[in-house]
């Protein structure tokens, strides 16, 4: 040909390779004949060098996206996703094909929707505005369901990108344990019962409703099972742990939406049952519990009957202080053991051991415990 164009290396003066942009014209007679050539040489060594760091920069991008722990999405205007990194489908189930041209807002749950839409459209109006997305919930392929939570960025007009930019960060685990830590401040291990954090909280709450409202009245109950150490040392501390936890079933049982049942110690619950009428309705919960409780308890085939004593105390202007109410109740419950084991005590009551004083409340009780209960079996 009469010219040629293109890229070569060679050594400079200095000893250094370089690269070189040469271009050849060739130099023709007045016959046409190729007699020489013109060679003009541009030095595009940095340049070189330049376009070779920015494809190593654009590598080092790529492999930390695939790579990230996190979620990178791009929206256009409408919140229609456009590029999604691939970690989507390490995190979330879904490869990249499976969200491009879908709405964001797809995949995440029914209750977080508006929220989300609304911070979304809150982002959009604003050029380069930044807002965090907190906890939301998105479905995973599989059907479970994961917590995400994200930076929405607003790009669009960032020729480089054109699109609402948004970081989403698994935090799945993280919630899970929140959770659990909170479960274990406030329940209790083995029955799965509000603990005393729990029910000092609840009991504070009525009290305040009480105070703002005097017409309101509601009754805590202590339950102390009578001969669980006995039980327990002779039968093993799994059958002791067995027997704790059908006990505090039954006394869920026996409550209604709204009440507490909580577990103090060992062998020591506590109810809080709001509202009541009077202390004549807080006696016929003691008695439902009692029945309750005295139904034997059947473990490896073995039928193992115990009893309860309980303490009363009813809410009154006097109690200032949650803590007051539960003492009382406590004084009321050691009275009730030194009467008679599985009989009851308020600081307004006298003696009313079980077997004596309840026994014809007993067998009005068991048929509404055994209803209740098989209500609760059916739920």
């Amino acid at each position: 040909g009469n010219s040629w164009s293109g890229e070569v290396r060679q050594r400079s003066r200095s000893g250094q390779i370089i690269d070189i942009f040469m271009r050849a014209d060739a130099i023709k007679d007045a016959t046409g004949k190729i007699v020489g050539f013109i060679r003009i040489g541009t030095d595009i060594t940095e340049r070189k060098r330049s376009e070779q760091r920015l494809r190593e920069r654009e590598e080092r991008f790529r492999c930390l996206i695939e790579n990230s722990s996190d979620i990178i999405q791009i929206l256009d205007e409408e919140g229609i996703c456009r590029y999604v990194s691939a970690s989507q489908e390490r995190i979330l189930g879904y490869a990249p094909a499976e969200i491009i041209g879908k709405s964001i807002l797809e995949l995440v749950h029914p209750d977080d929707k508006v929220w989300l839409a609304q911070v979304i459209k809150g982002v959009r109006r604003h050029p380069k505005a930044r807002r965090g997305l907190e906890e939301y919930r998105v479905r995973h392929k599989n059907g479970g369901e994961c917590v995400l939570e994200a930076v929405a960025t607003n790009l669009l007009e960032e020729p480089a990108v054109g699109g609402i930019v948004v970081n989403c960060h698994d935090i799945t685990e993280r919630v899970k344990a929140e959770k659990q830590l909170l479960h274990h401040a406030f329940y209790d291990d083995l029955t799965g019962l509000a603990n005393r954090a729990l029910l000092m909280d609840r009991l504070s709450q009525a009290l305040t409703r009480v105070q703002r409202n005097q017409n309101l009245m509601f009754a805590v109950f202590l339950v102390d099972l009578d001969r669980f150490k006995f039980v327990n040392e002779s039968n093993g501390h799994a059958t002791g742990d067995r027997l704790l936890v059908e006990i505090a079933k039954r006394l869920e049982v026996c409550l209604r939406p709204g009440d507490t049942a909580a577990r103090l110690g060992s062998d020591e619950f506590a109810l809080v049952w709001e509202p009541v009428q009077d202390l004549g309705d807080a006696i016929g919960l003691a008695t439902l519990v009692q029945t309750a409780i005295a139904q034997p308890i059947d473990i490896d085939g073995e039928k193992i009957a115990i009893a309860a004593s309980i303490g009363i105390a009813l809410s009154s202007p006097k109690y200032q202080w949650a803590g007051d109410l539960l003492r009382d109740a406590n004084i009321a419950v050691n009275r009730a053991k030194a009467t008679l084991k599985g009989g009851y005590q308020s600081p307004t009551t006298k003696k009313a051991p079980f077997p004596a004083a309840l026994k014809p409340l007993l067998a009005e009780c068991q048929p509404y415990y055994e209803e209740l209960a098989a209500k609760a079996i059916r739920a």
